[in-house]
């Protein structure tokens, strides 16, 4: 779907093809891989700071 969607985004302002075009079921399918890919990257962010208060405790103090 996103291989599909993302190349007709060029930025912000410029969305082709126009909004009247994109469904209610593409919309919603676009919404949740919005909220899956999220989902990811907060597991990611989580996991960066617990492996980065992992090796700021496990290290001498000046090795940061």
């Amino acid at each position: 779907m996103i291989r599909v969607i993302l190349p007709y985004l060029s930025g912000p302002e410029q969305i082709h093809p126009p909004r009247a075009c994109v469904s209610e079921e593409t919309a919603a399918l676009l919404s949740g891989h919005v909220e899956r890919i999220q989902a990811r990257i907060d597991c990611l962010a989580r996991n960066r700071d617990r492996l980065a208060a992992y090796l700021a405790a496990v290290r001498p103090q000046g090795d940061r």
